[in-house]
């Protein structure tokens, strides 16, 4: 028997009120089987009507082994963004886009290699809606690495508090629940650098972060964003970026810097921030440091996606995703790009 563990409303969000005007819901089922299921919602009227995704839409039966994210990712350019370039990548397999019920574990050899390329340019490809996420207890989904996805807005969820009946002695008994969605801080930032370099960020989202990271997390925080800037340095430089030394150079492409990102940026590279790490510690304000530290981060892999991608001729997201430090292999730049 499976149970829905993960459910997520897609639409746009209001700008002021906040909430979501919901057009589709997506639930993952899991147990003895794992699916996916995407079902517009046709709750406003003048909207559009449904199709494939109209009831009981959409289902994707998968494994809990898979990339769920990535899975997840392709449904939602295929039947909700409906991106060019992920219909064309998986025109290789036409059920994708015209059947409602798809099999993902029972594919051929070329069947597999058409949706593993297709699940790659989805995750890359930028999204236009906002994905408010609830997970539940005993959820296979690594709800945080949705902040990997570039552009789409993403709200994450998780109960705080459970009640439940034991169902041999009657009695009913309120537990308290732990959220998973700030537990891997690497990811978290990875993603918040990833999805300002390209944009997409939601400023609440970060306010909320770096007040958890500064109490929780600092060193940890603060690590992994010295290696994003360590990392954009090394590709800046190996490009051609700077006409004269790295701190020199620095110059020509950072040249509004606060007075506090311009001291974090000098103790960095005193501490050999280039070999990918730092012993930054906490000032007085640890939370300003993180959001300076942020900021530095994201402005130096800005241009380092920029300045590469120009001068290598290569896809921007290549560049970031070779910059990254939590990629399974860590930064791969420059070598993967020979």
């Amino acid at each position: 028997m499976s149970t829905v563990t993960t459910s997520i409303l897609v639409g746009n969000p209001h700008r002021y009120r906040g909430g979501v005007r919901p057009g589709w819901l997506v639930l993952l089922h899991e147990g003895a089987e794992t699916a996916w299921q995407l079902l517009r919602l046709d709750l406003f009227e003048g909207e559009e009507r449904s199709g494939l995704d109209g009831a009981p839409g959409i289902t994707w039966h998968t494994s809990s082994h898979a990339d769920l994210i990535g899975e997840l990712a392709l449904l939602l350019h295929l039947h909700v963004v409906q991106d060019e370039h992920v219909i064309a990548a998986a025109a290789g397999l036409p059920r994708l886009t015209t059947q409602r019920r798809v099999g993902l574990t029972d594919l051929t050899q070329r069947e597999r290699g058409v949706v593993d390329r297709a699940v790659q340019t989805a995750r890359r490809a930028p999204g236009d809606r906002c994905l408010s996420v609830t997970v539940l207890p005993g959820s296979a989904l690594d709800a945080s690495a949705l902040l990997e996805l570039p552009a789409w807005e993403v709200d994450l969820a998780a109960p705080a508090r459970s009640r439940r009946i034991d169902s041999f002695s009657g009695a009913m008994s309120t537990q308290r629940t732990v959220p998973d969605v700030r537990d891997d801080v690497e990811v978290m930032l990875s993603g918040l650098v990833t999805s300002t370099v390209l944009p997409g960020i939601n400023e609440q989202h970060g306010s909320w972060f770096f007040e958890s990271a500064a109490e929780d997390h600092f060193e940890r925080s603060a690590d992994v964003l010295c290696r994003w800037i360590a990392a954009s340095l090394a590709a800046l430089e190996d490009s051609g970026a700077f006409s004269d030394s790295t701190v020199g150079g620095l110059a020509e492409v950072l040249d509004d810097l606060t007075p506090n990102q311009a001291r974090l940026l000098a103790g960095m590279l005193e501490d050999g921030a280039r070999a990918g790490g730092s012993t930054l510690q906490g000032s007085g304000d640890s939370v300003s440091d993180l959001q300076d530290l942020f900021a530095l981060a994201c402005r130096v892999a800005g241009q380092a996606v920029a300045h590469c991608s120009s001068a290598r001729r290569i896809a921007p997201w290549l560049v970031l995703d070779g910059l990254n430090p939590s990629a399974p292999t860590g930064p791969r730049w420059p070598a993967t790009y020979e």
